[in-house]
Parts: structure tokens; C-alpha cells; sequence
């Protein structure tokens, strides 16, 4: 599936109604099932690990997902990797 390219933010409404991503959200998200801890992906992105928990905590919102587990599964179940990596090779 094809996502909206919009250089500020990646549109998941196809997958969950009027629901997009900015881009550090997607960032955040991307690290996290990739395996990064919160304090690793805060490293690599220049941020603190408390930042990433607000990053994530508003994706969790968005999608409305309880755990980081739940969250893990949901990005899964929709590739989110693929999506992501997706959206970089439209906008480039």
C-alpha cells in the first residue's frame, strides 16, 4: 500500500482513520521495533529518552494502544518497516 508522501509526516489513515505519524514519530517507531531501547534511540536521534517516551506515548494515543507491546504488534501486523523505508525511497 501506497502512503500519502508528505515530507513532514507519513499518512497511516489507510490502515487507522485520519491517523499520520510526524516524522520523529516515525523515527521513534521505526527504532523501537527494530529493536533500539528508548535510551539507544535517543542517542541516535540527538534527543533525550524522555522525548522518545512522548514520541511514542503520542503514537501509542493515536492508535490507541495500551503496551509498547500492543504497539510492537500493531506496527507489525501493518509492515510498518516497509511503509517507513516506503515512504523514504517516494521522497526521495
Amino acid at each position: 500500500m501506497k502512503t500519502k508522501n508528505n515530507k513532514n509526516r507519513i499518512d497511516l489513515s489507510h490502515y487507522y482513520p485520519n491517523v499520520y505519524f510526524t516524522m520523529r514519530e516515525a523515527e521513534c517507531v521505526y527504532l523501537l521495533i527494530s529493536y533500539e531501547t528508548r535510551k539507544t534511540i535517543g542517542k541516535m536521534l540527538g534527543i533525550s529518552s524522555r522525548t522518545v517516551d512522548y514520541y511514542l506515548e503520542n503514537v501509542r494515543r493515536k492508535i490507541d494502544c495500551k503496551t509498547q507491546r500492543s504497539l510492537y504488534i500493531a506496527m507489525e501486523k501493518i509492515n510498518y518497516k516497509k511503509i517507513y523505508k516506503d515512504f523514504f525511497d517516494m521522497s526521495t
